[in-house]
């Protein structure tokens, strides 16, 4: 059993294209639960996980959470390499995964690449992380209770 025990899943709908299926045939035995929350409308990714983590955090209190995109981009197989490394913090830091590259178009690349240069001239920090993440439960206590 992997350090972490019985996994919960929660899909968000977030209703920006297909729904997710109605059955799930997922054989694990560290699986403990599929539940999907579908958004009565398209918010937005953001949004969207905004009202994932509010859920989880009022009615399904856990260890952490981990966030991961339903389009592919996210590597199933690194989620095992981001929660061991959240467990060692002692559940204590959140741990972002970097995308290595990006599959959008020519266009959307020069955009965010624009973005990213744009927005380290202004703060100093760079945009490495994505939402691809594991946020221990202390960290998403603080996060729902921020409007923005």
């Amino acid at each position: 059993m992997p350090i972490w025990g019985p996994v919960a899943v929660l899909l968000v709908d977030d209703g920006s294209g297909d729904p997710p299926p109605e059955r799930l045939d997922w054989s694990s035995q560290h699986l403990a639960s599929i539940e999907v929350l579908r958004l009565r409308r398209n918010l937005g990714h953001q949004r969207a996980i905004a009202v994932g983590l509010s859920f989880i955090h009022a009615e399904r209190p856990c260890r952490a959470v981990l966030f991961m995109d339903g389009d592919g981009e996210d590597a199933p197989q690194d989620v095992s390499k981001l929660v061991e490394t959240c467990a060692k913090t002692g559940w204590r830091r959140a741990v972002f995964a970097k995308r290595s590259r990006r599959t959008e178009g020519i266009g959307f690349k020069l955009g965010y690449f624009g973005y990213k240069i744009l927005h380290r001239m202004l703060t100093g920090h760079a945009i490495e992380v994505g939402n691809f993440s594991v946020i221990p439960e202390r960290m998403v206590e603080r996060l729902v209770g921020v409007a923005e």
